[in-house]
């Protein structure tokens, strides 16, 4: 293809081409090698091939962060579950940022398949169990109640507050890379906050 171009911008220019025939006239171009246009050229396509392919690879790379981060937080949601299931009771409340010296670890372990306490982002998952918490406009009820969140690509908790009346209002759409800063959130095996 830049060959092409390069063709072209030298037939039109006729510059540092050698046209020679042959016995069936027919012309043919020699190159004498490149000179400083030509390699000005290449830099200047390479340049916006760049421009369009990286915000595209951006927007790839996240769109499968997220979508990652949403699998884990239903891996998280179920074995909670779990053991609410078997046990009749709430797993210990980390209470926010989860890590392995937490009780917690060690209740939810037997069920869940592997243990990710990191969104696909580097930001630890942020969970809160029982009542007495209010978190994104919600206060937990009862001890079963549980809210597991990831902050999203930017790291920084979002100031979005739940309705109840309009439960699909914290759905969105991405459109554009700000939209992996939005936060993913799941109530009770249910995601409040989080792409359509």
């Amino acid at each position: 293809m830049i060959r092409k171009i390069i063709f072209y911008v030298n037939s039109i220019l006729w510059l540092n081409c050698k046209i020679t025939l042959n016995s069936k006239a027919k012309k043919y171009i020699k190159y004498q090698g490149f000179v400083i246009y030509e390699l000005i050229l290449i830099l200047i396509l390479a340049t916006i091939l760049l421009i369009i392919v990286i915000p595209i690879f951006k927007k790839i790379e996240n769109r499968a962060a997220q979508k990652s981060t949403i699998k884990d937080i239903t891996y998280w949601s179920t074995a909670i579950e779990s053991y609410i299931l078997d046990h009749k009771t709430a797993p210990s409340n980390p209470n926010g940022k989860i890590s392995f010296k937490k009780q917690f670890i060690a209740d939810i372990a037997p069920y869940i398949p592997f243990l990710r306490l990191s969104d696909w982002w580097g930001q630890r998952y942020f969970i809160w169990i029982g009542h007495k918490t209010t978190k994104y406009g919600i206060c937990l009820l009862n001890s079963y109640d549980f809210i597991i969140a990831s902050f999203g690509r930017d790291r920084v908790k979002e100031h979005w507050k739940f309705n109840f009346s309009q439960p699909n209002q914290g759905k969105y759409k991405v459109k554009k890379l700000e939209d992996f800063n939005k936060d993913i959130v799941l109530f009770n095996g249910k995601f409040i906050r989080c792409p359509y």
